[in-house]
């Protein structure tokens, strides 16, 4: 049929539609596959910009029941290690024959060995210290502190088994030789550290005496932090405010800092090729008057080189400008977002205590796992040995793997909560809105489990492969040759870049899933696109924004550094002030980078949200819901699409006067271009 006015108008907006809106959806109602095969209805489009969407579904249900379920064999191992280990065992140490040095014991096998009284004998003693894990151990009420060549019942009672309360009834073999007492290396000098008599070389020992005893040198340290302990305190809490003053300060320096950090790296390159020129001169000076010059070509080589890349650099510059100025943008917008919502400091100390409350348990459960076991007599020296469950190592892996996946759950949520958070502010703070971490909170526990549990699931998984390779490469450490090494770290860095990845991805996808409420798979996808066809944009925010960033948290050092140095350098009560101001300066960067992980966190997901709006919203019928500050990169990027409309408009005008002027001349009615309407 002939075409009409609407099929032409079809075609055209099809022709003119940008390559890079592959993977896009703007259908009101089509479905897609969701992660395990279930069909996951689109968000409406209407719904898709008025923030993050109230009416959500339970997504990825089934990885949070393997999580569950994941737990539950994590409670039952560790209660077998409570009920089965002995903390004590490994903190005060045994003897032997399984008794605990400096506690009353209960007999574990029949032999006259076990079950004896050790309360006056607190410290283990190993006859052969260069053989700890294979020699015989006796407890002992004191260290010795002088050596001798041999050792007999005569001269050292106290480390034979033919003192009471051992007997040489309960040993046979070697050790019951020389009255059980030490065979060939006599006594040795040695110092009680935890409840272990280790022996000391004779230079690490006059260092230690140096440094520890004779001038008090550890007291001091200790007296040093006592006395300054109120004002360590004082110290965290300007670091604090420090942090959180430069995020508000971005709202009006991001500029100032940004393209102070981008000029100064333009500058340096081109200084260095500067140097490198006149240095290259000079040696073809020397050249020239000597007859011989070193290094000539190497400088004439590096000062082409640099060149090079200075001018790169250069032309980098001048054409992400915009995308720089959009990355101002987004910092200014994050440092308004934090301002208003002061909730989104809390979202980090949950996290940290989450993450210390996992800590204490897997702390505890690792140590009695580690002490469990039941005690069996040796039918060679008639020693007592702790024979394991035949499960015992599986055990311990499945704690290591279990420690990662709940610690990265615990992250996962923590970002999405942040992110429903700043997507709120984002979307509602024309409209206002109320509670912003409770609401985002309540929504995660809701609805998306699942998801933190499936995202958190893969990273563990790279980083469990991780701990399987470096477990591997301890084990081959002096066996595997030089080819076999170079794979194995060759795979390392493969697992290490793959996770950076990942957490790059599970980042973004949780964003989407804090604005829409999808599931992890659909999430990854909706925003790898998004940020794919936005390649150039997310580029300057991770180089020239993550660059500042880390400058912000080196100034937050440096500042609570000098203050604390003003502070201590005066008082006359601290030996050792410096070591004080050294971990005030740890402990402010430790909270300046929790803060910057906030910024970070607002950053990108101010930046999802723009891209959001500008994708689904054109500011007529639909409009931006972006702020001024951010309308500006879309202005300039509506004119090109107006001029582009335009030139279109007056090509298909002249194509219509031409066919017009040729069906005249023949007299016929000129056929029409296209014969059949355009296929949807």
């Amino acid at each position: 049929p002939p075409l009409n006015s609407h099929h032409v108008t079809g075609v055209q907006s099809a022709l003119r539609a940008p390559l890079l809106t592959i993977g896009s959806s703007s259908s009101p109602a089509t479905s897609t596959m969701g992660c395990c095969g279930k069909e996951e209805e689109d968000v409406k489009e209407e719904e898709k910009v008025k923030g993050p969407l109230e009416k959500r579904e339970c997504r990825d249900v089934l990885f949070l029941l393997i999580y569950m379920v994941f737990w539950v064999g994590m409670f039952i191992i560790a209660g077998y290690a409570y009920k089965q280990g002995n903390w004590r065992r490994l903190l005060y140490g045994t003897d032997s024959y399984g008794n605990i040095c400096g506690h009353t014991n209960e007999v574990e096998y029949n032999n006259d060995n076990s079950g004896l009284d050790m309360t006056s004998r607190p410290y283990v003693y190993y006859h052969n210290p260069t053989l700890y894990t294979t020699t015989l151990k006796v407890c002992v009420a004191a260290c010795p502190t002088t050596t001798t060549v041999s050792c007999d019942l005569g001269s050292c009672p106290e480390l034979c088994l033919a003192t009471a309360p051992y007997s040489l009834a309960g040993a046979s073999g070697s050790d019951a030789s020389n009255d059980g007492c030490p065979v060939g290396i006599g006594k040795y000098e040695s110092n009680a550290i935890l409840h272990r008599c280790i022996p000391f070389a004779d230079d690490l020992k006059d260092y230690l005496n140096k440094a520890f005893d004779n001038s008090d040198t550890l007291q001091h340290i200790f007296s040093d932090f006592n006395v300054a302990a109120v004002r360590i305190i004082y110290m965290a809490i300007a670091s604090l405010l420090i942090a959180m003053l430069i995020v508000i300060l971005m709202r009006c320096c991001a500029g100032i800092l940004i393209w102070t950090f981008v000029l100064s790296g333009m500058f340096a390159f081109w200084a260095l090729t500067i140097f490198l020129w006149q240095q290259w001169q000079q040696k073809k000076k020397e050249r020239e008057v000597s007859g011989e010059s070193d290094n000539e070509q190497a400088f004439k080589v590096m000062a082409i080189v640099s060149l090079v890349a200075s001018i790169i650099v250069f032309l980098i510059v001048v054409a992400m400008r915009n995308r720089i100025r959009l990355c101002i943008a987004i910092f200014e917008e994050t440092s308004k977002a934090m301002l208003r919502m002061p909730q989104v400091y809390l979202t980090p100390i949950l996290t940290y205590l989450n993450l210390a409350i996992l800590a204490v348990f897997m702390f505890f459960t690792f140590v009695f796992l580690a002490t469990s076991g039941t005690i069996v007599e040796s039918d060679f020296n008639k020693r007592a040995y702790y024979s394991h469950n035949k499960n015992y190592y599986r055990m311990w892996w499945y704690l290591i793997f279990g420690f990662l996946w709940t610690s990265q759950f615990i992250l996962a949520c923590g970002q999405i909560t942040m992110a429903g958070m700043f997507a709120t502010w984002y979307f509602c703070r024309k409209t206002g809105f109320s509670s912003p971490l409770t609401q985002s909170v309540y929504r995660l526990i809701r609805y998306h489990l699942g998801s933190a549990a499936f995202g958190s699931l893969i990273i563990a998984l790279i980083q469990f492969a991780r701990v399987v390779l470096a477990y591997i490469q301890r084990k081959l450490k002096n066996k595997a040759g030089r080819i076999v090494k170079f794979l194995l770290c060759l795979l390392a860095c493969c697992l290490w870049c793959f996770e950076k990845f990942m957490k790059f991805i599970n980042k973004n996808a949780y964003i989407e899933i804090a604005i829409y409420g999808y599931s992890f798979c659909k999430a990854a996808r909706t925003a790898f696109m998004k940020l794919l066809r936005n390649i150039l944009r997310v580029a300057a925010i991770n180089t020239v924004g993550l660059f500042t960033l880390f400058m912000c948290k080196l100034m937050v050092v440096g500042i609570t550094g000098c203050i604390g140095i003003a502070l201590l350098r005066n008082d006359d009560e601290l030996n050792y002030y410096a070591l004080v101001v050294l971990f005030m300066c740890v402990m402010a960067w430790f909270i300046a980078d929790s803060i910057i992980d906030i910024y970070k966190m607002g950053i990108d997901t101010i930046f999802l949200c723009f891209l959001e709006d500008s994708e689904h919203n054109n500011g007529k019928d639909k409009p931006y819901y972006m702020s001024d500050n951010l309308l500006k990169f879309m202005k300039s990027g509506a004119k090109n699409q107006e001029g582009a409309e335009k030139a279109n408009k007056e090509a298909a005008a002249k194509e219509a006067k031409l066919a017009k002027e040729s069906s005249a001349d023949t007299g016929k009615t000129a056929p029409p271009k296209y014969t059949n309407p355009p296929r949807e």
